[in-house]
C-alpha cells in the first residue's frame, strides 16, 4: 500500500503522507517522543507502516522539515483528543511522535546524532 495525502499547515510547512515499501524485517534507528517525555528516546523500530501506525496509534501523517527528515503523528491526533505534545514551527503536536530520516521515498535512520536532537528539542530550534 502506498499512502499519498496532501494537506498544507502553513505555506513552509507541508504535511504529507510518504509512500513505504516492506524492507524485509530490516530495522530503522527513529527517535520516539510521547507527551510525557521531555526530549524522547532512540529506538530501533521494523520499517512498515503497521508498526509506525502502532506508535502513533492511528494512520500516520508526515511533516517534511528536512530534506532527509521527517516527523511522523497520528494525522487524528486533534480529532481522537490525544494529549498535546509539542510545538514546533508554530504547529501544536498531540500523540506520540516519531521522527524518522528518508532517502528518497523510503524512511530511513534518524540522519543525526541524539545530542543534537535533545539541544534543539529543548532550545526549541526545531
Amino acid at each position: 500500500g502506498r499512502l499519498r495525502r496532501r494537506h498544507w499547515l502553513r505555506k513552509d510547512i507541508r504535511l504529507w503522507s510518504l509512500p513505504y515499501r516492506e524492507c524485509n524485517g530490516m530495522k530503522i534507528k527513529v527517535i520516539v517522543k510521547r507527551p510525557i517525555d521531555l526530549t524522547g528516546h532512540v529506538v530501533y523500530l521494523d520499517n512498515d507502516l503497521k508498526t509506525f501506525q502502532n506508535v502513533v496509534g492511528g494512520y500516520i501523517e508526515a511533516v517534511t522539515i528536512a530534506s532527509d527528515l521527517v516527523i511522523l503523528c497520528n494525522e487524528d491526533g486533534i480529532h481522537q483528543r490525544l494529549p498535546y505534545n509539542c510545538t514546533l514551527f508554530g504547529h501544536d503536536f498531540f500523540g506520540t511522535l516519531m521522527f524518522v530520516g528518508t532517502k528518497g521515498d523510503e524512511f530511513a535512520d534518524y540522519p543525526g546524532d541524539f545530542d543534537h536532537y535533545k539541544r534543539c528539542i529543548i532550545g526549541g530550534d526545531l
